[in-house]
């Protein structure tokens, strides 16, 4: 049977940053398993958004970023909050075939994936039926990770966002919009403008409910704000997992989505995955790597606040100003200026920026 040191299943962004970190801590015998074919590695079409902190990580270049906003508006029931935001957005495919560049000693197996492990005689299963033996398995297999399935079940809790993307002439805003209705329950919308593309999207947890057609409604409105419409857009839809159960199985590691561990908010997994990435090459190349502080003070504190509880959060800061605002003008479009404490705090909390 064919054996590695290190086995990788998937060339995401986290996957792609452990081989990296693993060639750089002097790993050679690392093999990477995509089903994707080479020149079509990164190639997803949602996502793209990198913080500055996951600029910082991966190193991604000027050149390779698209569009750069440095403020975002919250907007509840017609009264805008502006939003300590800032944020990048890069082409996925761009940032893959970026971060597979950069790799010297790694061997890539494209077009297969991991369809089985089994733990306990540290080997996995391609798709063409192939055996492969590991002294380490690193899962960025993503959603759908059948490794994931193996250690810890079926996804349970997940949000799905479904959206989308309008072809524009140009940038047609500079700035991140979220959407809070009162009649859609824990709904989240946002309008993300690229400098050619205008994103419309909801997401919303997948064991509550949701009027999709009202949901159209309002993301038609959405659209409408900026002389479009969604019958001019490309259809998008992706889960966003919310089940963490665990990062390190024995000597066998879960990355981003495939360990449950987005971002808040809208589910940019990129730096969560990187920075997944990164640890687990550290913890296989450094005995004294302390993997569990690290996942607690940088990854799951922005699990435990999600998206849900965020949105509760925001109706807490929010609910004296809003009833103020309504008593003192009577308008439903009021701007009003988050405190600089709350935006403080909103930073520290949410994005750790």
């Amino acid at each position: 049977m064919e054996k590695h040191e290190v086995v990788i299943a998937g060339a995401g962004p986290g996957g792609l940053k452990a081989a990296k970190t693993l060639e750089e801590e002097g790993k050679e015998d690392i093999l990477l398993i995509e089903a994707l074919p080479k020149k079509r590695i990164g190639d997803k079409f949602c996502g793209g958004m990198v913080p500055p902190r996951a600029v910082d990580l991966i190193g991604i270049p000027e050149s390779l970023i698209n569009t750069t906003l440095n403020k975002a508006d919250l907007h509840i029931d017609g009264l805008t909050f502006d939003v300590p935001y800032q944020t990048r957005w890069v082409k996925r495919i761009d940032l893959g075939q970026y971060q597979l560049s950069l790799l010297k000693k790694t061997e890539l197996r494209d077009s297969t994936k991991v369809m089985d492990v089994e733990p306990k005689e540290n080997y996995i299963t391609t798709l063409d039926g192939e055996r492969i033996a590991y002294n380490y398995l690193i899962d960025g297999s993503g959603f759908k990770s059948p490794i994931k399935r193996k250690l810890s079940g079926k996804r349970e809790n997940y949000w799905q966002c479904s959206g989308y993307m309008i072809k524009t002439k140009k940038q047609v805003d500079d700035a991140f919009h979220f959407y809070i209705y009162t009649d859609m329950n824990a709904s989240l919308f946002w309008t993300l403008p690229y400098t050619d593309l205008l994103e419309v999207t909801v997401a919303y947890p997948i064991y509550g409910s949701i009027d999709k057609e009202r949901a159209r409604q309002h993301m038609e409105e959405l659209a409408g704000s900026k002389d479009l419409s969604l019958n001019e857009g490309e259809p998008k839809a992706a889960p966003v997992p919310w089940d963490y159960k665990g990062f390190k199985f024995g000597n066998i590691f879960l990355l981003g989505d495939a360990a449950g561990l987005p971002s808040t908010i809208i589910g940019d997994g990129i730096y969560q995955s990187a920075k997944c990435g990164e640890m687990v090459a550290k913890t296989i190349t450094n005995k004294g790597y302390d993997w569990e502080r690290e996942l607690k003070r940088d990854l799951l504190k922005h699990y435990y606040i999600g998206p849900g509880m965020w949105i509760n959060k925001v109706y807490g800061w929010t609910n004296a100003a809003i009833k103020i605002a309504h008593l003192l003008t009577n308008k439903m479009d009021t701007k009003i200026s988050v405190p600089e404490f709350i935006g403080k705090i909103a930073r520290r909390i949410l994005y750790n920026w």
